[in-house]
């Protein structure tokens, strides 16, 4: 797995170039963000006491909560995922709802691509 890591604007961008089986180990951070796959498939793993997997296709989208311990892990080559982090970030008001079973423990929220 190869990464780069962007600062701009209060904001640090990440993007993890990864392979199958590879994967992001499990952590948290102290603020909300986002997780995106720009290209390929991943599952993201989510430990909160009440453990749960999101798969994650091209175009898809997690907003995570601060503090919740998860793990990104790779499940086709070539994969590209996008993680931005905003120093306080603020709260979101509103997010369009997702598909069924997309609103995990903790208030993950999955955003797909196909969404209208």
């Amino acid at each position: 797995m190869n990464s780069e890591v962007h600062t701009f604007g209060g904001v640090t961008a990440t993007l993890y170039y990864m392979d199958l089986s590879s994967e992001v180990p499990r952590h948290q951070h102290p603020v909300e963000h986002t997780t995106q796959v720009i290209k390929g498939q991943t599952w993201v793993e989510i430990f909160d006491g009440r453990e749960s997997a999101i798969e994650m296709n091209e175009g898809d989208f997690l907003v995570l909560p601060a503090n919740i311990d998860h793990r990104i892990r790779c499940t086709s080559d070539h994969t590209i995922i996008l993680n931005m982090i905003e120093s306080g970030a603020a709260q979101i008001d509103y997010v369009p709802p997702g598909r069924p079973g997309d609103f995990a423990p903790s208030g993950v929220v999955a955003l797909h691509e196909d969404q209208p």
